[in-house]
């Protein structure tokens, strides 16, 4: 009996010290499903008040457990004297922050940004503010938008709230080192992505929206999507003001050759370190071993950094020299002159690869679409393409209209007048079949129409940008003000306007020279059916700047 006790004894023992382990400190509960975003869930004192100490200790209580790893810049104190003398402590499910001989008189915002994150990875459920003051007033200035969306270069995108910060600069006698310089004010965006920046000092500031990728809470303009308020914010004679601001790229770098790279027996491969605007006289001459020989160029349609020369067969050693002409990239920055040349040396021989299929075989496509396929040959001389249908044995081969790109091969149905039913695709190379698959053709995707106008611009130009939610095709053409009609894929779609007053139809912001663009989103999805015409989808732009 004594030692069944004792077995007893020993089995329970650990299970008690766990259970007196986790009512020490309980894990919080959830889990995988747990899709709950955290809440501030009270604060040791009411927003607004006054004649708090200065040497205050302010608690923040969280309706749940936090990422530790995301609160670094999550918080933000304001102005920016307050932040000096101020310090933040986090805790499982709370942050305190200690300040330390605040100046008189003076009004302090805290900031928590939706980058917060509770442990599931949920972010915070909007931007949350509250303000207090340590004499008997407290400021009252406000400032508030919205960001309507994203546009790199003409390509609508989707962004996550919770990673964009808004910044405000006072513009004091020198000029705002953005990357270096804290900000007087900052704050992040709710849901709706809108922002609101309350409790302001009177004074002329600088306000900056920017897609925060590295958490620094500073924007990095070469790398993050961002956008500034045209002119200056003036609260000193007015209480309010309200933007609407559409983050883009603040493109002022020249392109540059990055790299040149031996991809084939005769082939050299130039990447540049951005997008650039193809044209036949990127390169002038290539020199291998100090002798100038003849080349063919061709751009990448994939990837719009990278373009491809053919020309004399390399060997080991050789020494290969690419001198460009003219090179740009979308916001027209120009290649400098001594960034023209670049030199390599083949070090190695070229492995020579059986040809190979890359992409994955299409088994649906309509009779209206371009038949590709991917493949490790650069131009695909020797590749062929038929189509068997299946319910009479005609073969009908693919020869008019072929797309030869490098690596690519393109076929467009209507060329070769092939009809729907039910196909076998024949891949061959020389004179081997390597592969077959079979392919349903359908009916033609066709075209409908979008028409509306566009007004309340000066700007004669504008790009109207269609990005497909289903089906349909990714859009980007030119229109001018007033009435517009385009043809567009069946589909449905979100759109928006941009204006396009330096010609380069392409959307971006420069924030040296104060040029920002404008843009207009359509409310709602725009849904384009085949042969019908869907109307009313205007796009009216107004003043960037609104006083209240």
């Amino acid at each position: 009996m004594k030692k069944l006790f004792q077995h007893i004894f020993i089995a329970i023992l650990p299970l008690a010290l766990i259970s007196c382990a986790t009512d020490y400190k309980r894990w919080p509960d959830g889990g995988e499903s747990d899709r709950i975003s955290p809440e501030v869930a009270e604060v040791s004192i009411q927003d607004g008040s006054l004649n708090i100490d200065r040497d205050a200790e302010i608690e923040i209580g969280f309706s749940e457990f936090v990422d530790r790893n995301s609160v670094r810049s999550a918080i933000s104190i304001s102005p920016r004297s307050a932040l000096k003398k101020s310090k933040v402590y986090w805790y499982d499910k709370s942050a305190e922050v200690r300040f330390n001989g605040l100046d008189d008189d003076q009004t302090v915002i805290i900031s928590i940004n939706p980058s917060l994150k509770d442990i599931q990875g949920n972010s915070l459920a909007g931007s949350f503010s509250m303000s207090f003051s340590t004499g008997g007033r407290i400021d009252r200035k406000i400032l508030t938008g919205k960001i309507n969306g994203a546009i790199d270069r003409t390509d609508l995108v989707n962004l996550n709230y919770s990673k964009i910060k808004v910044n405000l600069y006072r513009i004091s006698g020198d000029n705002i080192d953005y990357a270096r310089d804290e900000p007087e004010y900052s704050t992040g965006l709710t849901a709706d992505l809108g922002f609101g920046l309350k409790n302001l000092s009177s004074g002329e500031y600088k306000l900056v929206a920017f897609n925060d990728l590295n958490n620094d809470s500073k924007p990095q303009f070469e790398t993050e999507m961002m956008s500034f308020s045209p002119g200056v914010c003036d609260l000193t004679d007015i209480d309010s003001l309200d933007y609407d601001l559409t983050l883009g790229y603040n493109d002022t770098e020249s392109p540059y050759i990055k790299n040149t790279l031996t991809f084939g027996k005769d082939i050299i491969k130039i990447e540049f370190s951005e997008r650039i605007k193809y044209n036949p006289g990127i390169v002038e001459s290539v020199m291998i071993n100090d002798r100038a020989v003849g080349f063919s160029i061709f751009p990448d349609t994939s990837d719009k950094s990278t373009v491809w020369l053919r020309t004399d067969k390399l060997a080991i050693k050789d020494a290969v020299s690419v001198s460009l002409g003219k090179v740009s990239d979308d916001f027209g920055n120009i290649i400098h002159d001594k960034l023209r040349i670049k030199t390599h040396t083949v070090s190695d021989t070229i492995e020579i690869k059986p040809f190979k299929i890359t992409s994955r075989l299409a088994s649906s496509i309509t009779s209206d679409g371009i038949l590709e396929i991917k493949t490790n040959n650069f131009m695909n001389d020797s590749l062929s393409l038929s189509l068997l249908m299946i319910s009479d044995s005609l073969s009908h081969s693919l020869t008019s209209g072929v797309i030869r790109q490098p690596y690519s091969y393109g076929v467009p149905l209507t060329d070769n007048k092939i009809g729907e039913g039910d196909y076998e695709l024949r891949i061959q190379y020389s004179d081997s079949v390597i592969a077959e698959q079979k392919i349903s053709v359908t009916s033609t995707s066709g075209y409908g129409s979008v028409s509306g106008k566009i007004e309340g611009s000066d700007s004669g130009s504008f790009v109207l940008s269609f990005k497909p939610v289903k089906e349909g095709e990714k859009e980007a053409v030119q229109s001018v003000s007033g009435e517009y009609k385009l043809k567009v894929r069946p589909g449905k779609y979100i759109c928006a306007a941009f204006e396009d007053k330096d010609g380069s139809a392409v959307f971006g912001h420069d924030i040296q020279k104060g040029r920002t663009a404008s843009a207009v989103f359509y409310e709602d999805t725009v849904l384009v059916r085949k042969n019908w015409e869907t109307t009313g989808v205007d796009f009216k732009f107004k003043n960037k700047l609104q006083g209240r």
